[in-house]
Formats: C-alpha cells, structure tokens, sequence
C-alpha cells in the first residue's frame, strides 16, 4: 500500500541504478548512456511541460470556470522551444493525454520523484546513506506518510534546488561519458 510518489521514487531508484551497472559492466556503453540522457530529458521536458499546462488549466478553471488548455499549449510551445517547433493535433493530443484531471497536480510528482531518485542514488554512492536504511523506507511501505519516510534519510522536499543541482551534475557527466565513448 505505497503512496504512488513514493512508488515511484523507488522505482526510479532500481531504474538509475541497474542503469549505472550496464554502463560500467557493458560493452554497449554508448547506447545505454544514450538511453539515459533520452529518458532524463524526457522526463524534465515533457513532464514539466505537462505539469505547467495542467497548472494553466487548473488556475483558468478556478479563477474564470473554464481551462483553454489549447491557449495554455501554444503559449508554453513557445516559451520551451522557443517558436521552432509546429504544434500538430498530433502533438497536441499526446501533450493534453498528460493532463490528470482526477488528480489536480499530479504530472508535476514525476519529475519531482525523479530527482528525489537521483539524489538518494547519489546518497547511496557517496556513503551517506547506507542501503539498509533505504531499504527500511521500503519496508515501512504506507506506515508512515511519504514526507515522514523520505525526511527519514534526510530527503527534505524543501531543499528541491540541491537536488537539481545533483541531477544536472548526473546529466553532465553523462554527456561527458558519452562523449569519451565516441
């Protein structure tokens, strides 16, 4: 009985860290970093980009009754690409599928509960936090709220900028790897 966001931080953990195992015991390094760096920008673009269009559409149903979310997309096509991307109904389509209705707020959890994974790998690589102690936030499953269980190995929700901070390092030594492979 997980909370979804802590299910899927721990999800994203095993992901990271089965990843960084076939980049140092693989042969096939180059397309596994390639695979990461893929997943890491779509996970800060795309949900993001969901995540701020599901904002625009809350806020417009709260404060005018309705959500333009076709207004909302064009304006947020042209603040993430810059104008130099069409936007097609196909595109559209597949962006607005992302929009949670049911659960206000619930895209921007992703991208949250991925950084959250990332800096609780790069915990675990440096020692400070041993895996004995992730693995009792595993074992406390839905004891505990999800906030109380991450503060428990020094996840503070409030420190977001830090965490970012860890994932951009992990991104740039990605490309730095990738660019080594090459």
């Amino acid at each position: 009985k997980y909370p979804i966001f802590l299910s899927e931080i721990v999800a994203i953990v095993n992901e990271i860290l089965v990843q960084n195992f076939l980049i140092k015991d693989s042969k096939k390094n180059k397309e596994t970093i390639i695979y990461m760096i893929g997943q890491m920008n779509f996970i800060m673009i795309k949900q993001v980009f969901g995540s701020l269009l599901e904002d625009m559409s809350i806020s417009g149903i709260i404060q005018v009754g309705k959500a333009d979310v076709g207004k909302g997309f064009n304006l947020l096509m042209k603040e993430f690409f810059d104008e130099k991307v069409e936007s097609s109904s196909v595109v559209y389509t597949d962006w607005f599928r992302n929009l949670n209705i049911y659960r206000p707020y619930y895209n921007i959890q992703y991208p949250l509960a991925y950084l959250i994974a990332h800096q609780i790998v790069y915990m675990l690589n440096t020692k400070q936090l041993m895996p004995e102690q992730f693995i009792a936030v595993l074992e406390a499953g839905a004891s505990k709220s999800q906030y109380e269980l991450l503060k428990s190995i020094n996840i503070d929700l409030n420190n977001i900028a830090d965490y970012i901070q860890i994932f951009g390092d992990s991104y740039n030594q990605l490309v730095d790897d990738l660019l080594k492979e090459v």
